[in-house]
C-alpha cells in the first residue's frame, strides 16, 4: 500500500483502467447499461442495449493526501500522467493495512 498526494489547489479524478488496474486482482469496474443503435444493411435501423463495464476513479482533493491506496494505481495511465507533471506525490503509506482505502468503489461499499 502507499500514499499520494495531490500538490495542485485542484480537485484531480484519475480513471482506472480495467487492463492495468483489475487484471492483478479483483474487478473494481462498475457494469452500465448502453442504447446504441444500430443499422442493418438492408437500412432498417433498431435499437438494442449492450452491458459496458465503467472504470473505477480515483478523486482527490485539493492538497488531499490519501492513505491506502493500492500500488495498482501506479500502473494507470492517468496516474502515470500525474505523476510526470509533478501534480501527485507518492509517499509511504502509515496506516494500518486493515484501514485501508483502494478505490471509491470499494469505499462506498
Amino acid at each position: 500500500m502507499i500514499a499520494l498526494r495531490n500538490r495542485t489547489r485542484r480537485m484531480l479524478v484519475m480513471n482506472l483502467e480495467h487492463e492495468v488496474f483489475c487484471a492483478a486482482g479483483t474487478c473494481a469496474c462498475t457494469p452500465v447499461w448502453v442504447v446504441v443503435t444500430d443499422q442493418s444493411p438492408s437500412g432498417v435501423r433498431a435499437q438494442r442495449a449492450i452491458e459496458k463495464e465503467a472504470c473505477a476513479s480515483l478523486t482527490l482533493l485539493p492538497r488531499e493526501l490519501r492513505s491506502g491506496v493500492s500500488e495498482r494505481v501506479l500502473g494507470c495511465r492517468e496516474v502515470k500522467a500525474a505523476l510526470r507533471a509533478g501534480r501527485l506525490e507518492v509517499l509511504a503509506d502509515t496506516r494500518p493495512s486493515s484501514q485501508s482505502v483502494t478505490t471509491e468503489k470499494e469505499a462506498a461499499s
